[in-house]
């Protein structure tokens, strides 16, 4: 039976990454102290689903907190290791990960499940040659949502797709779609189900809607959406030497993932991080450098948006955060234009 780690107990970590696991034993580990005190209380909880799907339960053997000597020998004996933390925390991981994986007899696999292209390029960086040299790394891709539920059971979208990079290793995991070109898959991704989240949590978060889903439903959010698609789904099939009829499928998912009811994605969760979001390769400037029509029109109000979010939620320097990016001039000039509109307008409820 492999031995797999998951690095990051939360709404991935045990909401989404167990589900595929067969025949496993399993170790949750995390800096959360007091998540980890929780999980060591039992030895299973329960994914439940947004809808009728009958719940799964998740057994596992050991819990860790990252850092102890627990976890240290944990690692040492793990077959897979399985990151969901946020790429913005490998530096804090890597020196004790450095030093586990050279002391290890065996290379251990590490699958990275994060919103990132490339996630596992970004924790090479952080490791000597020794330790790189004694780990393989592997991308995956994650198109589910997923929620806390009550105590330690989750609550999740009920989609069990599993992209993973594809290296021909014989994996302990179900159901999983192995691509060739991965990096491709997760720029559009991000060029497509990020970009169309963008769109409808900034402007939906100026017309004060608390879920993703109410947004989407919002009838003049819609329609910026039909202007933005058209346009969007040609240059992206050509970008990414695509068939338009599969890039319109895949863009029409992600709008049917956005718009479910069921799903209690709230706005605030797709909102935050804006300076990142708004960075050169992300899910807003390149779409817009792709674009030549009316859609540039709607990615430029939805920075505009972004910028209002910051200032009222995060760290208050609204339009100033285009100083920090490659905007061009006349792109400024009407982010800038949206972006004085709407704080003219009264301020989102929570201001």
């Amino acid at each position: 039976m492999k031995r797999v780690m998951i690095l990051g107990a939360g709404k991935c970590g045990r909401g989404f990454i167990p589900r595929f696991l067969h025949d496993v034993n399993l170790c949750f580990c995390d800096k959360d102290e007091a998540l980890i005190q929780s999980l060591n209380k039992q030895n299973s909880y329960q994914i439940h689903f947004f809808n009728d799907r009958p719940a799964l339960t998740i057994n596992y053997e050991e819990c860790c907190v990252f850092g102890s000597e627990k976890a240290h020998e944990a690692l040492i004996a793990a077959d897979i290791l399985c990151i969901s933390i946020d790429c913005s925390n490998y530096a804090d991981i890597a020196v004790p990960l450095n030093e586990w994986i050279k002391e290890r007899e065996f290379p251990l696999i590490i699958l990275f499940f994060e919103n990132a292209v490339n996630a596992g390029e970004k924790l090479l960086v952080h490791l000597d040659q020794a330790a790189a040299n004694n780990c393989v790394l592997l991308n995956a891709g994650v198109f589910t949502t997923t929620e806390n539920a009550e105590g330690l059971d989750m609550i999740s979208q009920d989609l069990d797709y599993l992209p993973i990079q594809n290296s021909g290793l014989i994996l302990p995991l179900k159901g999983i779609t192995r691509i060739d070109d991965f990096t491709s898959l997760m720029k559009r991704k991000l060029y497509t189900y990020n970009c169309l989240s963008a769109v409808i949590c900034y402007l939906g978060y100026l017309k004060h809607y608390e879920w993703l889903a109410e947004a989407a439903d919002d009838a003049q959010i819609h329609e910026k959406l039909m202007i933005l698609l058209p346009e969007m789904n040609q240059r992206l099939a050509d970008y990414f030497q695509l068939s338009l009829a599969e890039q319109q499928q895949f863009a029409k998912n992600a709008l049917i993932k956005f718009s479910d009811p069921y799903l209690k994605d709230p706005i605030s969760r797709n909102a935050r991080n804006v300076s990142r979001k708004l960075g050169s390769d992300e899910r807003l400037y390149k779409p817009l450098q792709l674009l030549h029509d009316g859609g540039r029109d709607v990615l430029l109000e939805t920075i505009a948006a972004a910028c209002v979010y910051d200032f009222y939620e995060e760290t208050h320097q609204g339009i100033a955060l285009l100083n920090q990016f490659s905007y061009t001039a006349e792109e400024c000039v009407k982010i800038k234009a949206y972006y004085e509109s709407f704080i003219l307008q009264q301020p989102p409820a929570n201001a």
